[in-house]
């Protein structure tokens, strides 16, 4: 529930708070805390959740690594959920919509007073196409956030639950929701000649398309240049048959014809 928690029974009803653990250990998960969470809906109860988040920010990131099973697929979690509820898992892959949010300022759920955490979609071998959903209260500095980054990490986190989500294309899906800490952090390459190469190749571009310009301009220039001369030559040779037509209505040539019918008639032999 998102209201201040009212339980009965055994289960905790006071204030979170960061629990002892044995020297150089970790805090252990309190399991009467996490056995109400609920699977495959998108509430996350903050007394489980933030219990889960206080613990992973609290231990050293060295310990959650050399703790944390490898053994444990997405597989597994999503066939059996409530098996491995507050397991502490390793994944490595990439990370992708990193976002900061605040959490609750309230000192009941968050005794660690943290003031940002972040959500990020983290994609392995095994997973692929399928993300884990990943919480975690810091990231490296100098670390990108934002919907459109592609990061290799290594990972070690506590698994909360199949938790809900609405996907890119609107439709509503499930994932693992783990809560703990990057453990490494491999940036991706970053190419600073390409913006650069992309001015040169838009500069090239630009010289292309005015050169294929002037070149179809000569071309029309040369047609209409060859086209008027055309044009002329015709009109030449008009001017030419008109004056040849004058000069034959002048002369007098006699009709063949006429001359035929005035012809007498030949004799036959």
């Amino acid at each position: 529930s998102e209201d201040r928690p009212k339980q009965i029974g055994e289960i905790p009803s006071g204030p979170l708070r960061v629990p002892d653990g044995e020297p150089g250990g970790l805090r252990p998960v309190d399991q009467q805390i996490m056995q109400h969470v609920a699977d495959k809906t998108s509430d996350r109860s903050k007394r489980p959740y933030y219990h889960l988040i206080t613990l992973a920010a609290a231990a050293p990131c060295d310990l959650l690594e050399k703790h944390a099973r490898r053994d444990v697929t997405f597989k597994k979690l999503w066939e059996d959920p409530e098996k491995y509820r507050g397991e502490l898992v390793y994944l490595k892959g990439y990370v992708r919509g990193l976002q900061p949010w605040k959490p609750t300022d309230e000192e009941f759920f968050n005794p660690a007073k943290l003031a940002t955490l972040y959500d990020g979609y983290l994609i392995t071998q095994d997973s692929r196409p399928n993300p884990f959903i990943i919480v975690v209260p810091r990231i490296a500095d100098g670390m990108p956030t934002g919907s459109n980054i592609s990061e290799n990490i290594s990972f070690a986190g506590y698994f909360f639950k199949l938790w809900n989500y609405q996907a890119a294309d609107g439709t509503i899906r499930s994932a693992p929701l783990l809560i703990g800490q990057i453990v490494t952090w491999t940036p991706a390459p970053r190419y600073e000649g390409t913006a650069q190469l992309s001015t040169y190749l838009a500069g090239a571009f630009i010289l292309l398309v005015m050169s294929v310009g002037g070149a179809i301009w000569v071309m029309n220039r040369r047609n209409l240049r060859h086209g008027l001369v055309a044009a002329a030559s015709t009109e030449e040779s008009e001017s030419a048959a008109r004056a040849g037509l004058a000069e034959l209505e002048k002369l007098d040539i006699p009709d063949p014809i006429a001359a035929l019918e005035n012809e007498p008639p030949s004799q036959p032999t």
